[in-house]
């Protein structure tokens, strides 16, 4: 007999012998937590679709449901399905749509496959199909055209992206301090304001940052408990308080500069800066380096005045304090001692340095502070000196500006002029580019120029104004003040404090050094001329004028070294507070600056 009839004969008979197939459903239900995906039917109303659609059918006693995103192969439950299918456990899939069953070209082969097969019956609530090879051909692009609208969405997406980013908006979620601008028809399209409750906040924070006086720790305190910064109120969280992450994440942000990254790279932005690119850069290096962050560490107890901002002589250890309670029973009363002492805690080796009250460590903070005070006349001569002194600057640096803003005016016509030509095609693309980006360089330079240097000379006069006003009054805020503000002004002072021997060592930041170097001097001059009864008018009137110029070339000096500290992006006393008179006369003076104004960026 031939070999085909006989191989034909065989195999018939054992399909007959096969037992018969047993009919057996699913009902997989699946929806996706992803955003793209979140219009579609919940999984108990697809599961009861599917009950009222298909009531007969012999299915397992629980649907499978799954949650997770079909864009890419690798779902659990979907894969048991397919390994029961193979090994004919299982006859037939119920869906609610085919994109519950796939969105990805890979599950949409393999359910095609075991259709064909013979395998796998599918049956839809909103969809049908014949097992022919158009309707297979039907059933194969429903089952993988989510990923194709996927992709096709993500082009689209990324060209507007792209679009708003060219024109110097950020295009996703911006920072505490910010929002998009309030006409949500606008998609797209939304410009970013500044939420100005919330940016003068995190503005004043920064600046305090970059006194690098201040711990992360200890701005998050501030911003949350005293200046009231709260998270924006959404529709899933409510507003509240910023915690430690919240305030770190501010100061990380470089968003506050005017830039945003963008896929890798520093962009432009068109919204409002707080702070330079360069303040920035100073803000992550002091944050890298704040080595005395950890032992500042904040306390609960208010009578606690210095603890973790002095530091052992003998030993270099941090000077923390102890309590001491005793009960006075004749008058019913708890008093509390507070000593502080060397945290050096070891049984074999002691630290020499013996504790010390209170009271007797404000003595000898008392004795460290007499060097950095400022006389009242040399004060009201200093503040006059710097004002004139700025004054006197300015009037060359708007003559300067003028020229700058004029020549940045003639570059950016010609920069729009070079744009239009290329859209007219008169350039090729890389003579744009070449140009655009001589232009664009220029521009930046003269931008950063026109920004820079009339609001720097500003600050460094009112730093320097601070700084006179704070030495002034440094004898008197320490002790007609509570523990907080005793606590600030050490460390508004003082890069260093050492308790060496029962005395504190003081080592002023370097702007105050010029104080403590003439201080003594000019004092016993001033006064021995002012209270003596000997020498004529004259001769003390020399006197003073000599005594007065060697204050003022120190002030001099004092202001050139914050000019320094200013340029390399450090605030200086932001914290100081002036009587109201004489900041009404520094903001007379300040000029107006376009990385202050918020029309210059919004």
């Amino acid at each position: 007999m031939p070999h085909d009839y006989i191989a034909a004969r065989v195999k018939s008979q054992a399909k007959a012998a096969l037992p018969p197939r047993v009919e057996l459903w699913v009902k997989y239900a699946r929806k996706s937590t992803e955003s793209s995906e979140r219009q579609a039917l919940s999984i108990p109303s697809q599961i009861e679709q599917m009950d009222v659609s298909f009531p007969d059918l012999n299915t397992l006693d629980e649907p499978i449901r799954e949650s997770k995103s079909a864009f890419r192969p690798g779902r659990k439950k979907f894969n048991w399905i397919v390994e029961q299918v193979e090994a004919s456990e299982i006859s037939g899939i119920i869906a609610w749509h085919p994109n519950r069953l796939s969105r990805n070209t890979e599950d949409a082969a393999t359910i095609v496959r075991l259709v064909k097969a013979g395998k796998l019956d599918l049956k839809f609530v909103t969809f049908s199909f014949e097992k022919s090879p158009e309707g297979l051909w039907l059933l194969k692009n429903m089952l993988s055209q989510g990923e194709y609208e996927s992709e096709k969405l993500a082009r689209e997406v990324d060209r507007g992206q792209s679009k708003k980013v060219d024109q110097g908006w950020y295009p996703g979620p911006v920072p505490i301090g910010y929002k998009t601008d309030g006409n949500r028809k606008r998609k797209g399209d939304r410009a970013v304001v500044t939420d100005e409750g919330r940016l003068s906040i995190v503005e004043r924070a920064m600046n305090h940052a970059l006194t690098g006086n201040y711990t992360i720790a200890e701005l998050q305190r501030l911003m949350a408990e005293e200046w009231g910064l709260t998270t924006r109120n959404t529709e899933r969280r409510s507003s509240r308080p910023i915690t430690y992450s919240t305030a770190f994440n501010i100061f990380r942000n470089v968003f506050y500069t005017g830039h945003f990254l963008w896929k890798g790279e520093l962009r432009e932005g068109k919204h409002r800066a707080i702070i330079t690119l360069q303040q920035y850069e100073r803000l992550q290096e002091l944050m890298r380096h704040s080595s005395h962050g950890n032992t500042r560490r904040l306390t609960n107890r208010p009578y606690i005045k210095f603890s973790g901002l002095l530091m052992c002589g003998p030993c270099g250890r941090v000077v923390t304090a102890t309590e001491k309670r005793k009960h006075y029973a004749g008058t019913n009363r708890d008093a509390i001692y507070v000593y502080y002492h060397c945290s050096r805690n070891s049984k074999i080796r002691f630290c020499v340095e013996r504790p010390i009250s209170e009271p007797k460590l404000i003595n000898a903070i008392l004795d460290s502070l007499a060097g950095y005070r400022v006389i009242s006349e040399f004060r009201d001569q200093a503040i006059n000196l710097l004002i004139k002194d700025f004054q006197s600057k300015h009037k060359g640096q708007i003559a300067e500006l003028k020229e700058h803003r004029e020549e940045l005016a003639r570059l950016e016509k010609r920069d729009l002029n070079l744009t239009d030509m290329r859209a007219a095609g008169e350039i090729d693309k890389e003579d744009y580019r070449s140009y655009h980006g001589q232009y664009k360089k220029q521009i930046d330079g003269l931008k950063a120029i026109i920004v820079k240097n009339p609001e720097m000379g500003w600050n460094v006069l009112a730093s320097s104004i601070r700084a006179v006003h704070f030495a002034s009054n440094l004898r008197s805020i320490f002790l007609d003040s509570d523990g907080a503000t005793q606590r600030r002004a050490l460390i508004e002072l003082a890069d260093s404090l050492v308790l060496e021997h029962g005395k504190v060592l003081l080592k002023a930041k370097k702007w105050f050094q010029p104080i403590s170097d003439s201080f003594n001097f000019e004092e016993a001059a001033y006064e021995l001329a002012r209270t003596s009864d000997f020498g004529s008018g004259k001769q003390k009137v020399e006197v003073f004028a000599s005594t007065l110029s060697l204050w003022c070339r120190r002030m001099k000096a004092i202001a050139d070294l914050i000019e320094e500290e200013v340029e390399n992006g450090r605030v200086v006393h932001a914290e100081v507070k002036l009587p109201a008179e004489l900041q009404a006369r520094l903001d007379v003076l300040r000029p107006f600056s376009e990385s202050k104004s918020p029309d210059s960026r919004t």
